[in-house]
């Protein structure tokens, strides 16, 4: 794959490949930067695949420093804050994507995210949140009542979401990579955990793509009254269970 110099996600990720024996091309860097990072194929399915990592910031040096030196640490988590760094994540792909879509359309296309940090900004939570936005309770204002009645709960329509009928369509799925460890064996595994966009116009099928440590997620039907969640696509399995990693 050359001899250019990778990111940790880059490197991870081209070794996550070889380990399931993935057919994984690196692109050449171009002088406009539009250009994803690998060409894989998955089935006979070409894919194309921007990676990028969610690096430290000054408030994540501190909360690591801390919790090295005490043992715990605080830190206040708001959801769309830890969102926003996905978001970011999203917004930069959009452009090397669509660049590569210009010349290989309906590609579908994923973009890898890694956790550099090691903070929480790729549990399924804060994937949920940078994709499909905030949570809200729609109430009952017709009659004064203790308690108010609950309408209905899900999505609303200005709710700060990244992915929806009219925009990133491009993206076929948003997929989280993992370095952790064995419970058992301790041993070092790499996993990869696909949340497939909904409204994707070229969407990739689990099946392209499965193992012990490939991990597929969607959400399910919208049912009134309840919120939606990520479902696996594949077998039953909580993708808010944890990774069991550091990452």
């Amino acid at each position: 794959m050359g001899d250019e110099r990778r990111t940790e996600s880059e490197a991870l990720f081209e070794e996550l490949c070889r380990q399931h024996n993935v057919a994984c091309t690196r692109l050449p860097r171009r002088l406009d930067s539009k250009q994803p990072d690998y060409e894989l194929v998955l089935a006979g399915h070409r894919i194309v695949a921007e990676v990028k990592q969610i690096e430290p910031n000054d408030d994540d040096r501190r909360f690591t420093k801390e919790l090295l030196r005490n043992g715990m640490a605080r830190q206040c988590r708001v959801p769309d804050q830890m969102a926003r760094r996905v978001r970011d994540a999203i917004k930069r792909s959009r452009q090397q994507i669509n660049a590569y879509l210009e010349r290989r359309p309906a590609t579908p296309a994923v973009l890898v995210l890694f956790d550099a940090a090691r903070n929480g900004y790729t549990d399924p939570y804060a994937i949920q949140v940078a994709m499909y936005g905030w949570e809200c309770v729609v109430f009952d204002g017709t009659r004064i009542e203790t308690p108010l009645t609950v309408i209905d709960r899900g999505f609303g329509h200005r709710n700060n979401r990244d992915v929806r009928e009219d925009k990133n369509q491009q993206l076929s799925a948003l997929a989280t990579l993992h370095e952790g460890w064995g419970i058992d064996t301790h041993e070092r595994v790499l996993s990869l955990w696909f949340y497939h966009n909904q409204f994707a116009a070229h969407p990739i099928l689990p099946e392209w793509w499965s193992g012990n440590d490939i991990m597929h997620f969607a959400f399910g039907e919208k049912v009134p009254g309840q919120f939606q969640d990520w479902c696996s696509a594949t077998k039953d399995r909580d993708p808010n269970r944890g990774h069991g990693d550091a990452s």
